[in-house]
């Protein structure tokens, strides 16, 4: 088969794995991330393909966001220059799909996720530490692709998450405000050790769960400690973990958390739930079988960040019922 095929979807959409079969099979691949440049019609990797063509070279793969007709115009135009077909594979990758391998991403690469300021210096040398921004912006500008473009076919390739072996353990992460405890004065998020309050059954049935095998983690939302020091809702980063601490002490279990200190509203990194990037961090560091896990909170951010990391969940009021 000669031509080129071109692979499109979202950023951290499964394209280079998608890729490698191509490049198997004896296609040049001509990445911009890799080559650098633009996608513009004398950028690089359009004068490269050219260049290839002329020697010879009859079997191109490309893979991009190609996210709108004007993107995929340019690469048409090139194509016809050539005399290839273009064949595209469109990546039908969801969004909770495109923003566990973002996370999945950051880990693997840097051992952990990235905060708002690492975005300033990583992305200026790795184009795949991007924050969630970059995803939404492909949503909102992506434009289905159709025959009358130019291409000679047009396939939707589902994706699917494969980890790869090795990822077989169990866990439970628990939420924790709501969940796990209360505070005395009423607040949302306890400020003080002694303002956690232990809601009722918690200690019984995680020491039930952990006879039965389960790891148990904890994941929580701390928007407190993005408050400024004198607001109402203001927690220190220190405080916060003096509460953590707390509550395993009241539980007494030894329990690993995770907390995400990003302000509420939209997400500039990963961290924040519903963004899947602290269950994803679990799955990788523990070898988790997210299949195998149940997420336990008590509000609907819960619920979509369960299902974002592949996780069951479990309504605290029924988990401790």
């Amino acid at each position: 088969m000669e031509g080129i095929i071109a692979v499109a979807g979202p950023p951290a959409g499964g394209k280079t794995t998608a890729v490698r079969h191509w490049v198997q099979q004896g296609f040049s691949r001509l990445n911009r991330d890799e080559m650098g440049g633009s996608l513009d019609l004398n950028g690089i990797v359009y004068t490269t393909m050219r260049q290839q063509a002329a020697q010879g070279c009859r079997q191109f793969v490309l893979d991009n966001l190609y996210a709108t007709r004007k993107a995929r115009a340019t690469l048409l135009e090139v194509a016809k220059e050539v005399g290839l077909p273009v064949h595209l594979e469109w990546l039908q990758t969801t969004a909770a799909q495109a923003q566990f391998f973002a996370c999945l991403r950051q880990v693997r690469r840097y051992g952990r996720l990235l905060n708002e300021s690492d975005y300033r210096t990583c992305n200026r040398d790795d184009p795949g530490a991007f924050p969630p921004g970059a995803q939404f912006r492909y949503w909102n500008t992506r434009e289905e692709p159709s025959e009358d473009e130019g291409f000679a076919t047009i396939k939707r390739v589902d994706v699917v998450v494969d980890l790869g072996p090795g990822y077989k353990n169990r866990a439970i992460i628990l939420d924790y405000d709501g969940t796990l405890r209360l505070t005395r004065s009423g607040r949302i998020y306890p400020s003080d050790p002694s303002d956690v309050v232990l809601m009722e059954g918690r200690k019984e049935i995680l020491h039930r769960k952990v006879k039965e095998g389960y790891l148990l983690l904890g994941a929580s939302n701390q928007s407190g400690i993005a408050k400024k020091p004198g607001d109402p809702k203001y927690v220190s980063e220190a405080d916060a973990i003096r509460c953590f601490e707390e509550t395993n002490r009241l539980l007494g279990l030894t329990i690993p958390y995770l907390f995400a200190a990003d302000a509420a509203g939209v997400p500039k990194t990963f961290w924040r739930k519903p963004m899947p990037g602290m269950g994803v961090l679990y799955i990788e560091r523990y070898k988790l079988d997210p299949k195998q896990c149940i997420y336990v909170g008590d509000r609907g951010e819960d619920r979509t960040f369960a299902e974002r990391c592949g996780f069951q969940f479990a309504w605290a009021e029924e988990f401790f019922r």
